[in-house]
Formats: structure tokens, sequence, C-alpha cells
């Protein structure tokens, strides 16, 4: 909650020196500004599914800062998909992880380095009287999201289930081990997780080469015991 608190904050001060020139551009930011202040009044209230909704379209036009908004929102969400998802089914010692896969370390190295790239490039710009504003905020923007992706979590396996976030922003998926019927290795660098929910016939993807080479057959051996300890 406190990523997102600080990022409304710091875009409700950039809307307001930023944009003080151009009353129009100014109104309009200040309203993604709102949007994201009442998302934080839903949060902090009973409506907070809608809240962080809100939160997540308030933050998302002011780059790279609202990022960091939009992050804590994603976080609020999964833990409230993680108790839905629960019902009452597992206790809190049963909900921790067993096994936890990390995404490869060279992924956010990279981000960091194009990042840092990009930043010097803007200073440089800076140097040579040239506008460089956004290259600036595109730098920032690689490094903050680099940073946020090193050792980050990807996949992990508890006593009931398999959880799996593929995208730092993206949605977190969880799939129980009384659901799934297979695992498929496609080729070295992606495997298939074939499930079912309510009956129907699901797959979803799981990317290798975003795990480090060590840790893939590993990964793969780990789900495999859980799918036999479940039918067996």
């Amino acid at each position: 909650m406190g990523s997102v608190l600080w990022s409304v904050v710091i875009n409700g001060i950039f809307s307001f020196f930023a944009f003080s020139d151009y009353p129009i551009i100014a109104t309009i930011m200040a309203g993604f500004v709102g949007l994201a202040v009442v998302g934080v009044v839903f949060i902090l209230g009973p409506g907070k599914k809608v809240g962080v909704t809100l939160v997540m379209i308030g933050c998302g036009v002011f780059v790279p800062v609202g990022f960091i908004g939009v992050y804590g929102a994603r976080k609020i969400q999964a833990k409230l998909q993680l108790a839905e998802f629960n019902a009452g089914r597992m206790t809190e010692k049963e909900e921790q992880a067993e096994k936890i896969f990390y995404l490869k370390l060279s992924i956010g190295s990279t981000q960091m380095n194009i990042g840092i790239g990009i930043l010097c490039l803007g200073l440089l710009m800076i140097l040579l009287s040239v506008p460089s504003g956004s290259s600036i905020g595109l730098g920032i923007f690689f490094m903050i999201f680099g940073m946020l992706e090193q050792n980050r979590k990807l996949l992990s396996l508890h006593k009931y289930h398999l959880e799996m976030k593929l995208a730092l922003l993206g949605k977190t998926t969880r799939i129980l081990y009384s659901d799934m019927t297979s695992v498929e290795k496609v080729s070295s660098r992606k495997a298939i997780l074939h499930y079912q929910r309510d009956g129907i016939k699901k797959e979803t993807r799981i990317p290798l080469r975003s795990f480090e080479s060590s840790a893939r057959e590993e990964l793969l051996e780990a789900i495999e015991k859980r799918l036999k300890h479940n039918t067996g």
C-alpha cells in the first residue's frame, strides 16, 4: 500500500508543476490523480477490487513513477485473488510456498543495462542542449523495471496448488494439483501444463527459457512428482 500512496503523491506534485503552463493538460492529469485517490479510498474501505482498478488507471498514465503505483496495486490485487482462491481451503501455513523458482537473473540485468544506457544518452543530450525528457523518463522506467525483475518469484509450488506470475504486472495464475492432468515439455524453451477447471480442459504455458537452465528440469520433475502424488 505504501508504494501506491507514494506514487499517487508524486504524480500529483508532478502534475501541478510540470503542466502549470498548460491548464487543459493539467486538468486532465489532475483528473487521473483524483481517480487514483478515489481508488486508494476504496482500497482502504470495502471496495478493494474497484479501488485497485481505479489506482491502476489513475497511475498508469504517469510513466515512470506511476509504474510503481500500478505495481503496488497489482500486489494488493494478488492478495485479494489469493484470499478468494483459498476460500477457507487452506491454513496460513499451507499457503506458504514449499518450493520457489525465480526469474533468470540475466533478464532483469539486461533491462537495467538498457535503462542505464538510455539514461546516459538523455544526460548527454542535456549537455548538448537537446530536449531529452522522454529519454530520461524511459531510462528511469527500464531501470525501475529491471530492479523489480531482479530475483522475482516466477513460479511457486505450494501444498495443494501451483502459483505462477509470468509478467511483472500480469495476473497471478493458481492451479490446484487436483485439477492438473499432465505437464508436457514441448521444447527446451517451453512446457505446457494441462488441467481441467469446471469440467473444461485448459492449458497454460510455462516459459522454461525464463528460468535458469539449471532449474528447468528440477521444475518439471517437481510438478510431475505432485501430479503422480495426486493421481496416486
